[in-house]
């Protein structure tokens, strides 16, 4: 082909499933775990879209949904009506190989037959059709069993009549299917698919699910409540719900002073991005919280926004979403009138319960103390270049304990509102404070000290601790506040990032804090096992090595279940408690140093920290022994 001419013959129509196999990251997003998750959550929700309709008495048309995953392969399995299986006399063909085959085919267009679905477009069975090595239907309705299989999106055996049934049996429709390795090789993840699962479980809990993962892993899920998925607040729960023919909205939510936390469902797709339902919640709650709290304080949106924990359930007719993911919903929702109806319930049952009113008052009054400190003093500390600021105008980010006994005080470093929420709920109050950073922060290794004085989140860590800058290592620690200062951070490769930002500034800046023995490692786990997933407690494992060995000589029932935790902010508060927080269970490491070490050990910083990427790198692969690491890879904020 002439690359300056492109002529007629060579203009090319992608028809069926040959889209999806070219360009699979327009249908699922990625081509990796996410995206291979992501099919089968089409093929679940279409399922869901059964139990979410109901029959004329008033009952969902399914109310049994079981997936197994066995060797890779995939069986999804529900109790509904059925795909169509009758000749389409329009398309001339197969009604079931049609909607399995050809994009934007379907019966979820029509509100008659679904007047809320998940399944919007007509795309999810065609595209996991299309990026399967196999794929085969099984549908039973009008008296016969139905059968198809497909290879890689290309029929292998047509729409034909297994066996017949008894007229009144139960209907349904099995799809099973493996991913094709060739366009995705990523692993199926019991932890993902049980977290989706029990979110399912939450929003329809009459619904009964069961998955069978593997060998070893059954769990069912049954009658779980959507209140379950709301972290714990500083107020009770409240719950709200409106019942329109165009919508449904459920509502959970509360406040608190240490966390913010929105879950969100549209037709039972995790919107986990958020979307304009989340962002019109928001703003009613705002809306009403100025009219009837009066601040004198300029509060602001943001103000109330932190501190707002809430799990909003939405069934809409014909949402919009921004991608095929839907992970964000777009509808404008203004014209159904949801947030006047909303309004009106927020204002019925803050009537019936004023005194919530007042500790909302207080958190949000809290926020705006906090932002107002912020601001100022990143203006102050830009002109002034200051130092040291009093720790007790930290409003937010931190939260004190009550002795002033300095033996017995003890504070946590955490990085994130979800942990350092976690952390609150889970502490002592009397003897463990939390501060709370706010992401990765500057890496003083790689910037100079007047730089690293002004950095906002700097200077504010050091208020926290009662610790300045200053020549004399006796002045810097004149005011300290705590005996422990306890870095804890997830175990993940950006936690560990986070904990040597940490090392390498109280290691350069501040080695007396270290040499004293107040500086600690706190030691989260990074998986839990249960034996019965219903029910018992954890063993938690802090390493690949020791989770191996266990598994190897440990005789684990098939109810067991493993949980791998990516972050702090994954625990519950009282796993937090028992692993990391309290005295009594937790693990701890002391940062220890010797002075005679301090030339050294800062030359060693410089090296893993500092701003020459070329000598980390040769560092790096000296102690690995494998092939080169690019430099891209290693270098660091």
């Amino acid at each position: 082909m002439n690359s300056d001419n492109l002529i007629e013959d060579e203009i090319i129509v992608l028809e069926g499933t040959e889209g999806p196999r070219m360009r699979p990251g327009m249908y699922i997003g990625s081509i990796d775990q996410a995206g291979k998750h992501h099919l089968l959550w089409e093929i679940i929700d279409n399922a869901l879209d059964e139990h979410m309709n109901l029959d004329s008495n008033g009952e969902p048309f399914a109310n049994s949904l079981s997936i197994s995953i066995l060797n890779g392969a995939v069986t999804v399995e529900d109790n509904g009506r059925g795909i169509p299986c009758s000749f389409n006399k329009k398309h001339q063909r197969n009604s079931l190989d049609l909607i399995l085959s050809e994009l934007h085919s379907g019966g979820k267009f029509n509100h008659d037959l679904y007047n809320f679905s998940a399944g919007l477009h007509g795309v999810g069975l065609p595209v996991v059709n299309a990026l399967s090595k196999v794929f085969s239907a099984t549908v039973t309705r009008d008296t016969n069993v139905y059968f198809t299989r497909y290879m890689q999106g290309k029929v292998q055996i047509p729409v034909s009549i297994l066996n017949s049934v008894e007229k009144g049996a139960p209907t349904g429709t099995k799809i099973a299917f493996t991913v094709d390795d060739s366009i995705i090789n990523d692993e199926w993840c019991f932890e993902l698919i049980s977290i989706r699962l029990k979110q399912i479980s939450c929003l329809n809990p009459k619904l009964k699910i069961k998955l069978a993962f593997e060998d070893n892993q059954i769990v069912e899920y049954f009658d779980n409540s959507l209140e379950s998925l709301l972290p714990k607040g500083d107020t009770e729960n409240i719950y709200l719900s409106i019942k329109e023919k165009e919508f449904v909205i459920n509502l959970f939510f509360n406040y608190s002073f240490s966390s913010t936390n929105g879950i969100s469902f549209v037709n039972n797709v995790s919107t986990h991005e958020g979307g304009t339902h989340c962002l019109m919640l928001q703003k009613t709650l705002y809306k009403f919280f100025q009219e009837k709290l009066q601040f004198k304080e300029a509060v602001e949106f943001i103000d109330f926004k932190k501190g707002l924990n809430f799990v909003l359930e939405l069934k809409l007719r014909d949402p919009i979403f921004t991608g095929q993911t839907k992970a964000k919903l777009a509808n404008n929702l203004s014209s159904y009138g949801i947030s006047g109806m909303l309004f009106n319930e927020i204002t019925k049952y803050f009537i019936q319960f004023p005194n919530v009113l007042k500790i909302i008052q207080q958190i949000v009054k809290s926020n705006f103390n906090e932002r107002l400190f912020i601001e100022d003093n990143k203006k102050k500390i830009k002109k002034d270049g200051a130092t040291f600021l009093d720790s007790a105008a930290l409003p937010g980010r931190l939260s004190d304990c009550s002795t002033k006994v300095f033996a017995n005080r003890e504070i946590f470093l955490v990085e994130g509102e979800s942990a350092g929420g976690g952390a609150k709920q889970s502490r002592d109050k009397e003897y463990q404070a939390v501060y709370t950073m706010r992401g990765k922060f500057l890496n003083s290794s790689k910037h100079d000290l007047s730089i690293v004085k002004k950095n906002p989140e700097i200077v504010m860590l050091l208020a926290a601790l009662g610790i300045k800058f200053d020549h004399s290592a006796e002045k810097q620690l004149e005011n300290l506040r705590y005996s422990k200062i306890i870095i804890t951070t997830d175990s993940d490769p950006d936690g560990n990032h986070i904990c040597n930002l940490f090392l390498s500034l109280f290691g350069t800046q501040f080695p007396e804090l270290i040499i004293k023995g107040y500086l600690y490692l706190a030691c989260p786990p990074l998986f839990g096992i249960k034996k019965n997933i219903n029910s018992g407690p954890y063993i938690y494992f802090y390493n690949d090595a020791e989770l191996k060995l266990f598994l190897e000589t440990a005789n684990l029932p098939s109810t067991h279940m493993i949980q791998r935790f990516k972050g702090l902010g994954e625990m519950n508060a009282d796993q937090l408690r028992v692993t990391t927080i309290s005295k009594e269970t937790r693990k701890l490491i002391q940062v220890q140093l010797d002075t005679n070490e301090l030339p050294e050990v800062s030359i060693e910083i410089e090296k893993f920290m500092g701003s020459n990427a070329f000598s980390r790198r040769e560092i790096i692969n000296n102690l690995l022994g494998e092939k080169i690491i690019p430099e891209e890879e290693i270098m660091l904020e």
